[in-house]
């Protein structure tokens, strides 16, 4: 073999395996953008905004489609702002983002209110009701039944502007920051949508964890009444801690 074809093999070789590296570098930054997208879906007040949601019903199913929603609503507005910062070389400004985390802060609490007066009116009560001279005695709540199916289509839609709102928030920016740093848009989109499988998946598993004590508890009125209470309550207070933390 002559001098010249060895070095046409060797270049032929240092193509390849620098294709392969690259191959794998990229794999290795989609890998780092799915794990940061599950570890995303678990911050406090995403946490607290699915669990407050879920504690309607209970159901892992539904729970589970509540988290996919959620995360539907956050990886479209996570597209969105990736597109326009690496067409047009813009950025979100910090003033932009605080007030996307005061929105996220009053969606929280208006979450919580509405749990915690859920869980009130779904007491436990005793009546006492005389018929024919008998004294009857009735266990009943005061709540709701939740197979209006315009309820249900209101849930989803909720959990998607929900999943939107926190699309700016938290650690977003640090995704972001990240996709400012890639070489093409194609590349840039492909990473968000990996971390928008991420944190889809995340919220998912966790809407169906979450959801099994509500259903465990479900014949027994005062501890279910007590977790969902506790959720509200949790819901409230990060809304309010996220309200004071980001005041102009």
């Amino acid at each position: 073999m002559s001098r010249q074809n060895r070095r046409s093999q060797v270049e032929l070789w240092r193509g390849v395996i620098s294709g392969i590296i690259a191959q794998m570098e990229t794999v290795y930054i989609w890998g780092v953008g799915f794990l940061l997208g599950l570890k995303h879906s678990l911050e406090p007040d995403h946490v607290m905004a699915v669990s407050a949601m879920v504690s309607r019903h209970g159901n892992p199913l539904r729970s589970a489609l509540t988290g996919l929603f959620w995360g539907i609503g956050h990886t479209t507005t996570l597209l969105i702002a990736a597109l326009v910062i690496l067409a047009f070389g813009l950025s979100v400004p910090p003033s932009l983002e605080r007030w996307f985390e005061l929105f996220v802060g009053v969606a929280l609490i208006w979450l919580g209110v509405a749990v915690v007066r859920r869980a009130v009116d779904t007491r436990l009560h005793i009546h006492r009701h005389k018929h024919e001279g008998r004294v009857h005695v009735h266990f009943h709540t005061h709540e709701q039944e939740e197979t209006h199916e315009l309820e249900h289509s209101h849930e989803h839609g909720r959990s998607v502007l929900i999943g939107m709102a926190h699309g700016f928030a938290g650690s977003a920016g640090l995704m972001l920051l990240m996709v400012s740093q890639v070489d093409t848009l194609l590349n840039g989109l492909v990473y968000v949508a990996v971390f928008g499988i991420g944190s889809i998946i995340g919220m998912m598993v966790f809407g169906g964890v979450v959801s099994l004590p509500l259903q465990a508890s479900s014949r027994l009125p005062r501890v279910n009444t007590v977790i969902r209470f506790s959720v509200g309550m949790g819901s409230l207070g990060m809304g309010l801690f996220i309200i004071a933390a980001n005041w102009p």
